[in-house]
């Protein structure tokens, strides 16, 4: 896939792969970049385990990731309507 094919390219410094489809296995071919200082995984299916596990191996490589979290329906949701003014 393409991750193997960016794995391939050791003078690539900077990658953002923010909201694809990459994984823990994509993450572990980008860790045969040699010279890879910036990852930008966020929104990605990469797990926050696959990510420290990255950090402790390369450690001058700067990595971004996040996961919004789940929506936990309407703010209000269950609540009474506001009665304005007693009526």
């Amino acid at each position: 896939g393409a991750v193997s094919t960016l794995a391939r390219i050791p003078t690539l410094t900077s990658l953002d792969l923010s909201y694809t489809k990459v994984d823990d296995q994509a993450l572990q071919h980008l860790a045969k970049l040699p010279n890879l200082k910036q990852l930008y995984l966020t929104e990605t299916q990469v797990t926050p385990e696959a990510v420290e596990a990255f950090r402790k191996q390369h450690t001058k490589t700067f990595v971004s990731w996040a996961r919004r979290p789940a929506p936990r329906g309407a703010p209000l949701a269950g609540e009474k309507p506001v009665d304005e003014e007693g009526q």
